[in-house]
């Protein structure tokens, strides 16, 4: 019986606590960029119509698997007043590590921005279990979409368009 008991409270505790933001919150944080810029979400996202964050890691071979397609749609978006930025996400925080992932990204073209959020500054990257996890957001940071959770380059563009028709 105290078995069951026990499951029962670890399976309510799981449900109810919120493992990703949800549609309608805003997101905020600082960070900076892998040259060492400080940024705010605030800059980042009231200079687009729509911002697109995918947060990644350069130790998740999906992530890193995506970055030439993202370097591509961010092409395309920018012609559209909407922008990606990259929420960089490592387990070992050193400088080699975010050399390493500074080089990945000049390898693959990727010319958007990228942002190292310290873990102590951010409940919204404490709360996401996997990688890569795409956000849509207006120029307020309000999500405007549920995640997309792992690499979806084909849903990305077709989301933007379809939020980019309710701007209207």
């Amino acid at each position: 019986m105290k078995k069951i008991f026990l499951f029962s409270m670890f399976i309510a505790i799981l449900y109810s606590t919120p493992i990703f933001a949800k549609t309608g919150d805003i997101i905020d944080f600082e960070g900076y960029t892998l040259e060492n810029v400080k940024m705010t979400s605030k800059e980042i996202f009231s200079a687009n119509k729509i911002t697109m964050i995918n947060i990644w890691g350069s130790w998740c071979h999906y992530c890193v698997e995506e970055l030439d397609d993202l370097a591509e749609l961010h092409k395309k978006l920018q012609a559209k007043g909407c922008g990606i930025v990259g929420l960089e996400v490592e387990g070992d925080s050193n400088e080699s590590t975010y050399a390493q992932a500074k080089k990945l990204l000049q390898e693959k073209g990727v010319t958007y921005p990228n942002v190292i959020i310290p873990d102590e500054s951010s409940e919204f990257i404490k709360n996401v279990q996997a990688f890569p996890t795409t956000f849509f957001v207006d120029s307020d940071g309000q999500i405007l979409t549920d995640p997309i959770i792992g690499a979806a380059v084909d849903e990305y563009e077709p989301t933007i368009n379809n939020l980019l028709g309710k701007k209207k």
